[in-house]
């Protein structure tokens, strides 16, 4: 093995002090990758931190797919049987629901209120809900209530039951209904408070307003405004005879199987192929499987329509993503200018190290060994200040999401600055700043093969 270019390389990266200019260009160049990669991977990891925590949020309270008909009623029970016949390998659970506008009233204050018909028994196997129950009825006179916990709000062995799942069944028994905390608090209704609710009737060319009488069972905190403050969970027997609905369902939700079979691709293209293995192996890639899923579904019910969770809000998703995206390459422009400012230390160096470029290669040296050691010399410089960059980014993302350091207004969808740092955040700041570093080494390197070694060694 050749360790010239190694030492060589080594020994100009370890002694620079003999020109002080030399010097100054490394600390700028060490100094600029260091500050660029470290600010890339936290804002990377922000904003995979919002992402992951608004996808958590959102996948918690909704199903993997709903199946509806734009504008009318399904057959629920039908549909459900279909699915779970027809797609045994990709349908897990199925939960009937349906949803209508309703106006809730008090002395001072009048909201809009989007109240959902739920199998309770059904809907707690498709999302979240009934842990995001903070408050709920069934105290008894010994001060506990059927949820094993105390007045406190915590269970025997101090758990906080706001974490706990509660029993949907319980709670939507008769009148009972579960509001968000904003609405809630907004009516100043707590646990046992009843309410009036003001029901749209079509009467004739005019519509009337039906009063109902209803319970609040128990209050919800999803961390979602429009769940919070707009939407009550119900049965779907009190749903049926407030709006006096008979026949049909809006909405059956489905969960998908955690390990989704991949589609089949016997029939198509090896490109296609190809491109279906990218995006199932690499991480960076976008491949969901729900949508495939879902696809697949949609092409065997027609007349139906089948929308995963992430169609459902499709504002929110893609701006998520743009913004990662376009924080990434913002945020990149540092490492670029970095990396530029090292291949100005190259052409400095190399420029300088001319008459012993020529000297090396009079002994015997090759022309590739001569570049390999100042493209080895850059490479180390990029790797050194990319490895420290990204471990203090990580490190300090780690402490602002571990302790919770940065609190956000109610306008986020989250309360803290959330930062998610995973091996593809460190993987892809790692090999874009090296590929920048690449380049911008190559470039000078390429020069030395234009050096001529007998005018340099006559004239220097």
């Amino acid at each position: 093995m050749d360790f010239l270019p190694l030492s060589l390389a080594w020994s100009y990266l370890k002694f620079p002090q003999k020109d002080s200019n030399i010097a100054v260009m490394l600390r700028i160049c060490f100094w600029g990758i260091f500050i660029g990669t470290g600010a890339l991977t936290l804002t990377l990891g922000i904003t995979q931190g919002f992402e992951e925590e608004i996808h958590n949020k959102l996948r918690g309270i909704n199903s993997s797919a709903v199946v509806y008909a734009p504008g009318k009623k399904i057959d629920g029970d039908g549909i459900e049987k279909a699915l779970h016949s027809r797609f045994p390998e990709i349908v897990a659970d199925t939960a009937k629901s349906s949803l209508h506008q309703a106006i809730l009233c008090d002395d001072d204050t009048h909201s809009i209120l989007f109240v959902r018909g739920i199998d309770p028994e059904a809907e707690e196997k498709i999302n979240s809900l009934s842990s995001k129950i903070t408050d709920a009825s069934g105290t008894n006179p010994f001060g506990t209530n059927p949820f094993g916990t105390d007045s406190s709000g915590t269970d025997s062995s101090g758990t906080d039951s706001s974490k706990e799942k509660k029993d949907l069944t319980a709670l939507l028994k008769g009148n009972n209904v579960i509001l968000g905390h904003k609405i809630a608090d907004s009516h100043e209704l707590e646990v046992g408070d009843e309410f009036e609710l003001f029901v749209p009737r079509e009467s004739g060319k005019k519509i009337a307003l039906e009063k109902k009488e209803a319970k609040v069972s128990g209050i919800f905190d999803i961390g979602l405004d429009e769940f919070d403050r707009n939407v009550a969970f119900c049965s779907l027997e009190l749903f049926n005879e407030f709006f006096e609905q008979e026949d049909g369902v809006d909405t059956v939700a489905v969960n998908f199987k955690e390990n989704l079979p991949p589609p089949e691709i016997t029939k198509i293209k090896f490109a296609d192929q190809l491109i279906h293995l990218l995006r199932e192996k690499i991480p960076f890639i976008n491949y969901d499987p729900e949508l495939e899923a879902a696809k697949k579904i949609n092409n065997q019910l027609p007349g139906l329509t089948v929308s995963t969770w992430k169609q459902l809000y499709p504002a929110l998703v893609a701006s998520l993503k743009l913004e990662k995206y376009a924080m990434f390459f913002v945020i990149a422009l540092i490492v670029l200018v970095a990396s530029m400012n090292m291949l100005s230390l190259l052409f400095m160096q190399i420029q300088q190290k001319r008459r012993d470029i020529a000297i090396l290669r009079a002994m015997g040296a090759s022309t590739p060994q001569t570049m390999i050691t100042f493209l080895l010399l850059g490479l180390a410089l990029c790797l050194i200040g990319s490895g420290l960059g990204i471990l203090i980014g990580a490190l300090i993302g780690f402490v602002i999401d571990h302790y919770k350091l940065i609190t956000l207004p109610d306008v986020y969808f989250v309360e803290h600055l959330p930062v998610a740092i995973n091996p593809t955040v460190l993987i892809v700041v790692f090999v874009a700043s090296m590929l920048l570093g690449l380049i911008a080494v190559w470039l000078p390197i390429r020069k030395m093969k234009n050096i001529n070694i007998t005018q340099v060694l006559r004239q220097e």
